[in-house]
């Protein structure tokens, strides 16, 4: 079946042939509607009770939509669903696998399913393997655990409260990993801007910037916001491509100013190094006062840079202004080669043991790939 998903997934992605690109909101629809029923097929009866059986298909899902956000292999893989409002497939299939049961229960006592849910109980009462021992499982291993209450004694408005506790679980797995995670700062603490109402915490939704109408434009705020970008904060994390050992992050410095660390608020709103960039900004913060008066609050310092860029990204009135404004500055840092900090210096900073953020950040519930 992976292979199949496979080959529909690449089949959708060919769409990208005769139209340039598939937007993210476009793509998420396809996704829907052609890759997910591959994905899914035989969930509810076949049980994930291992996490190497979801491997192939796990990896169908993250590399389709890593491809319709426009973000590499390395990216990480917890945004690609928060920002997409889709579950992880293994949290996806115990939801439908619950959904079965929740339709089991409401069968006549007579009906072959509802006898074979009898069985399946009793064997697990015995210590045998069953169904439901095996959907006992799956719950229980789940980062945050969900109990299987007493099969027989459950009702569709318990099913549904197990239903609601694995979509729960879910969320808070995906924010935790986030919320850990130095790479995704500016997600922290992230408030939605949504249409009519006040801003609001929503762990899984399709994001307002991935309405952002130009495909690079739009491209270029996904993978600054998702930590996949050509600053030097996370390019010289991969630091096996530049033939050096572990590079701290404090030594990711500007190839500009070579003063503070490279990372997307010191680019955008701090750094003096470049007459290019700094007229740049100047013309783009007079284009959002006019825009949008008191978006931006002067002066922008070191300490305030964080929550000065968060406020223009996450707000809706100029958010395409933004986005080209992202683009250009990641166009221009694109165009000077990389500062790469002297040996001597990472060899010093190897022997402190000094801190670094190299390891690998993806959870281990929908895989490493």
């Amino acid at each position: 079946m992976a292979s199949t998903a496979r080959k529909v997934a690449n089949g959708v992605l060919s769409i990208r042939s005769m139209t340039a690109y598939l937007p993210p909101i476009e793509g998420r629809t396809l996704y829907t509607g052609q890759v997910d029923p591959y994905l899914i097929n035989g969930c509810d009866v076949i049980l994930d009770v291992r996490d190497d059986h979801l491997a192939w298909l796990r990896t169908v899902q993250n590399d389709f939509l890593r491809q319709i956000l426009g973000l590499n292999e390395f990216s990480l893989l917890a945004p690609l669903f928060t920002e997409l409002a889709i579950f992880p497939l293994p949290y996806r299939r115990i939801i439908l696998a619950l959904s079965y049961l929740r339709s089991l229960v409401t069968l006549p006592s007579s009906h072959y399913a509802h006898v074979a849910l009898h069985a399946s109980v009793s064997l697990f009462q015995r210590g045998f393997s069953s169904w439901v021992g095996d959907l006992a499982l799956v719950l229980r291993n789940l980062p945050y655990p969900v109990i299987l209450p007493p099969v027989l004694s459950l009702t569709q408005d318990h099913i549904s409260g197990l239903i609601k506790s694995v979509s729960s679980a879910a969320k808070l797995d995906l924010q935790t990993q986030i919320d850990n995670s130095p790479r995704l700062s500016l997600l922290h603490d992230r408030l939605e801007p949504l249409e009519g109402t006040a801003p609001a915490y929503r762990a899984l939704f399709v994001r307002h910037y991935l309405h952002v109408r130009i495909h690079k434009h739009r491209v270029a705020i996904t993978c600054l916001l998702l930590g996949d970008h050509c600053l030097a904060v996370e390019q010289l994390r991969r630091h096996s491509a530049y033939f050096l050992p572990p590079v701290p992050r404090h030594l990711r410095l500007c190839r500009f100013c070579h003063s503070e660390i490279e990372s997307p608020e010191h680019a955008l709103l701090t750094c003096e190094g470049s007459t290019t960039l700094s007229a740049m900004r100047n013309q783009y913060i007079g284009r959002v006062n006019i825009a949008s008066p008191g978006l931006i609050v002067l002066p922008i310092t070191h300490n305030n840079a964080v929550h000065a860029l968060k406020r223009l990204i996450f707000q809706r009135d100029c958010i395409d202004l933004i986005a080209k404004f992202v683009w250009d500055v990641l166009h221009l840092f694109e165009a000077e080669p990389i500062l790469l900090p002297p040996l001597s210096l990472l060899v010093t900073s190897e022997q402190d043991n000094s801190p670094n953020d190299t390891a690998s950040e993806n959870g281990t519930l929908w895989g490493a790939s």
